[in-house]
């Protein structure tokens, strides 16, 4: 009887040393998969906020200079603001929907965690009918 709780014990601990190496595998994964993505949006931000800035000022430049001593200055100046808003609102659209794709944080890991539960579940229930 002893030998037998022994060795339950050494394959319940070698069961358990198996499934935390799987779950530092798989916590990993999702902190990699997250940082990631969180570096992609980031440069895709930085590189849009740039280069939307610095097309919007030459635009602007060009826009204001051609039209300055003219009537069309007000409706260009009004036209420039339109632009500009909605160039910011085409930034906003496309860092929503990369937010929207991101995965989300330890996706992976409460997934593994869910598929654990019910199979110590099984397994308990599995041994209280053994039992009876």
């Amino acid at each position: 009887m002893e030998n037998e709780v022994i060795g339950r014990l050494s394959s319940t601990a070698s069961t358990l040393a198996d499934h935390l190496g799987a779950y530092a595998d798989v916590v990993l994964a999702d902190i990699e998969a997250s940082t990631r993505s969180a570096v992609n949006r980031i440069w895709a931000a930085a590189i849009m906020s740039i280069a939307a800035g610095f097309t919007l000022a030459v635009a602007c430049a060009w826009l204001i200079a051609a039209t300055w001593n003219s009537p069309a200055h007000e409706p260009v100046m009004i036209g420039l603001l339109l632009l500009g808003v909605l160039v910011a609102v085409g930034g906003l659209l496309a860092l929503k929907r990369y937010r929207e794709l991101a995965p989300s944080p330890m996706s992976l890991t409460l997934a593994e965690w869910a598929k654990d539960r019910l199979v110590v579940k099984d397994l308990m229930n599995a041994n209280n009918r053994a039992e009876q």
